[in-house]
C-alpha cells in the first residue's frame, strides 16, 4: 500500500516447511500470484499461496541439475519459469511453476561462467540481467543463456561496483 501499512506477514525461523533460514530472494508467479522464496541456508525454494500459506518446496545441497548451494536471486522469465541464481555452483538454473528442472544457463562444459550470481532479473526481450557478488560485475544474457556483455567496474564513487547484490529492469529497459 503507498502509506506503507503492513498487510501480511508468515513464516518464521528454522528447516520446515514455512520456516526460513536466510530467505534471499523473492519472485512472484506472474498468473498464480504465488510466492516463491528462495532460502541460502535450507538450498531450497518454497512456494506460497497469496495469503503467505505454505504449499510446496523444492531443491537441496548439491551440484546436480535442480540442486543448489545458496541459492540467491530469483524471477520468472518471459516463459513463466523460474530462474533461480545459484551462488556457489556459479550458474543459474530455470524451473517450471511446480519445480521441475528445465536447464542450466551461464554455464560451460568445464565450469560455471558466472562470478557468485547473487540477483537476476528478465527484461521485456528475454535476456538476463545478473549482478555476480564474486567478480563485481553485472552480465547480460541472451534468452539461451550465452554472455552478451558485462559492466565491470570495482571501486568507490558513482559508477564502479562493489559485491553488487541486487538488479531490476524497468519497462524502457532500464537497469537499476
Amino acid at each position: 500500500r503507498p502509506n506503507g501499512e503492513k498487510l501480511l506477514q508468515f513464516g518464521s525461523k528454522g528447516v520446515i516447511g514455512g520456516q526460513f533460514m536466510h530467505p534471499r530472494g523473492i519472485a512472484i508467479h506472474p498468473v498464480s500470484q504465488q510466492v516463491y522464496i528462495a532460502e541460502m541456508k535450507n538450498n531450497r525454494i518454497q512456494i506460497f499461496s497469496p495469503d503467505g500459506k505454505y504449499i510446496s518446496q523444492f531443491g537441496s545441497r548439491g551440484e546436480e541439475d535442480g540442486r543448489f548451494n545458496l541459492p540467491a536471486g530469483i524471477c520468472f522469465n518471459r516463459n513463466d519459469q523460474l530462474v533461480v541464481c545459484d551462488d556457489h555452483n556459479c550458474r543459474l538454473q530455470v524451473f517450471d511453476a511446480n519445480g521441475k528442472y528445465e536447464h542450466m544457463l551461464g554455464t560451460s562444459a568445464k565450469k560455471g561462467l558466472l562470478c557468485s550470481p547473487i540477483a537476476v532479473s528478465c527484461d521485456m526481450y528475454g535476456r538476463y540481467i545478473v549482478t555476480e557478488f564474486g567478480s563485481h560485475s553485472i552480465s547480460f544474457l541472451d534468452p539461451g543463456g550465452g554472455i552478451l556483455n558485462s559492466i565491470r567496474t570495482v571501486g568507490n564513487g558513482c559508477g564502479p561496483f562493489v559485491h553488487p547484490r541486487g538488479v531490476a529492469v524497468d519497462s524502457y529497459g532500464y537497469v537499476y
